[in-house]
């Protein structure tokens, strides 16, 4: 009964795959309009940490579905942009915990002797997964002042042939966010 009740809560959590959520940031300039640009390139990428080919194939399909919403705007890429953008990515291993109790774990309750009977509550480890984050900062150029700056989380899926369509809905929820269209 308690392998059920478990494995029900596991799956709606990971079921509800929702939208990605994007955060915008408050930044010192007001009213961005990307329209106000023509031209647009990426920052360096320096990466620490997971610098697997699988980890360099999604920062690739991030930044050519981030050049495909720019040209989409009528911005081009440019090696002198007017309009920087540079990107932030962080991955945890995160681990899913529950505390023990009498009615969901009765098999941990322990008769000791006569009249004596122990029993303590335990966190024990139900799962584990992976939480990423991709920031995106843009920044004009010629004043070297971040102008929209905005953070998405999102568990990332398991399986690795679902990553490139997350990683398109969540450059597609970023460009929403900015003057509230995606193209």
């Amino acid at each position: 009964m308690k392998n059920w009740v478990l494995l029900i809560a596991i799956c709606i959590q990971f079921s509800c795959a929702t939208a990605a959520k994007i955060t915008v940031l408050p930044t010192d300039k007001l009213g961005f309009d990307l329209d106000a640009y023509q031209t647009f390139g990426f920052y360096g990428l320096d990466v620490k940490g997971d610098t697997s080919n699988q980890f360099q194939r999604n920062v690739h399909l991030l930044k050519t579905a981030i050049i495909q919403q720019m040209e989409n705007r009528g911005l081009r890429e440019s090696p002198d942009p007017k309009l920087k953008i540079n990107i932030g990515i962080r991955v945890e291993e995160k681990i899913q915990t529950r505390q023990t109790g009498l009615m969901t774990d009765p098999g941990t309750f322990n008769y000791i002797g006569q009249r004596r009977y122990t029993w303590k509550t335990e966190i024990v480890e139900v799962g584990r997964y992976k939480k990423g984050s991709i920031r995106l900062d843009f920044v004009d150029a010629k004043q070297n002042q971040v102008v929209w700056m905005g953070i998405s989380e999102k568990i990332i899926p398991n399986k690795e042939k679902k990553i490139p369509s997350e990683i398109l809905k969540i450059v597609d929820a970023f460009f929403t966010k900015i003057n509230g269209t995606s193209k």
